[in-house]
């Protein structure tokens, strides 16, 4: 945990140790949730940030690499265990309710509006419909040039980062037929995107 009240001088206030390899975090109020890929889902109360403690653990019979977070929900991208979903509203018992096996690698999840975003590396984009968590359904796959790596969602656009084939940019309005608007080649692997505004940033990885 970082003190970053002065962005130019953050300051290192505390660590929680773990065994395996954290991937991707997410905060909501006083908990921290982290994918991490040899035990699942973590749960941190950080109420204290100088001390974190570790709450609550789902294992997922996958790797866990990235989270998204929707209301009492946790959903896991589990790599070759496809989407994970997880009931967090017990921090202390949070557990497995759904789950959906993906033909490629799940590294990457988006949640909007009922449906789950899904990068699942050389399979490209699946879109699962979660208005069920309990019973998870594939409405599309979208073969992506490259291998997805993440994607993040905004209105009715899609935005991929696809490793070497740079960022894809699809249209979802019908989550049963995207297509592809646009492709921005770049210089070594794309492996993670975020929007904000009118902007999108990217990490071009060159390892």
């Amino acid at each position: 945990v970082f003190d970053v009240s002065n962005p130019s001088n953050p300051v290192l206030i505390s660590r929680l140790y773990h065994r395996g390899r954290g991937r991707s975090i997410e905060v909501s109020g006083s908990l921290a949730y982290l994918a991490d890929c040899e035990s699942g889902l973590l749960i941190i109360n950080i109420s204290d940030p100088y001390n974190p403690v570790l709450m609550g653990i789902c294992d997922t019979p996958g790797s866990a690499y990235d989270i998204a977070l929707n209301g009492s929900l946790a959903y896991v991208a589990d790599s070759s265990s496809g989407l994970q979903i997880i009931d967090i509203t017990n921090p202390l018992k949070p557990r497995l309710v759904g789950s959906i096996d993906t033909p490629g690698d799940a590294t990457g999840v988006f949640v909007s509006e009922g449906y789950a975003y899904i990068a699942d590396g050389p399979s490209g984009i699946q879109i699962v419909a979660v208005t069920n968590p309990a019973m998870p359904v594939l409405v599309c796959s979208f073969d992506t040039p490259g291998r997805a790596i993440a994607v993040f969602i905004t209105g009715t656009l899609a935005y991929v980062a696809d490793n070497w084939a740079g960022m894809l940019i699809l249209d979802v309005t019908d989550k049963s037929a995207p297509f592809q608007v646009a492709q921005f080649p770049t210089q070594f692997r794309s492996i993670d995107v975020w929007v904000e505004g009118s902007y999108a940033y990217l990490i071009d990885n060159k390892v």
